[in-house]
């Protein structure tokens, strides 16, 4: 018998691959999911934490895509670093154009 404690992403994928292992998920929260879940208050929705999701690889995004049934948004990454009076697009580093040459150096 296998224990997971936790049923947040890791515990609930490990319990999702132990497929025909005998296992016990133990969770103390009264929902699953970890951070990545939301509560509603007053007619309003509050996220515990962002709800991001970075595939690397093709299999694991099929799997969520599967899980979550459409319920999957997809967003594109949009984001800059305000520096020396310019933004600057992320990743930093490869983004250095129109920075002052010292910061480039740097």
């Amino acid at each position: 018998m296998i224990l997971i404690v936790g049923a947040g992403l890791a515990g609930l994928s490990t319990a999702y691959h132990l497929s025909g292992v005998p296992y016990r998920l133990y969770e103390r929260e009264a929902e699953v999911g970890g951070l990545c879940r939301s509560y509603k208050k007053d007619g309003f929705t509050f996220d515990y934490t962002g709800h991001l999701l970075h595939f690397r690889q093709a299999e694991i995004k099929a799997l969520v895509e599967k899980l979550l049934a459409g319920k999957l948004q997809k967003h594109a990454r949009q984001s800059f670093i305000y520096s020396h009076r310019t933004y600057t697009e992320y990743p930093f580093q490869v983004n250095t154009f129109g920075l002052p040459p010292e910061v480039v150096r740097e």
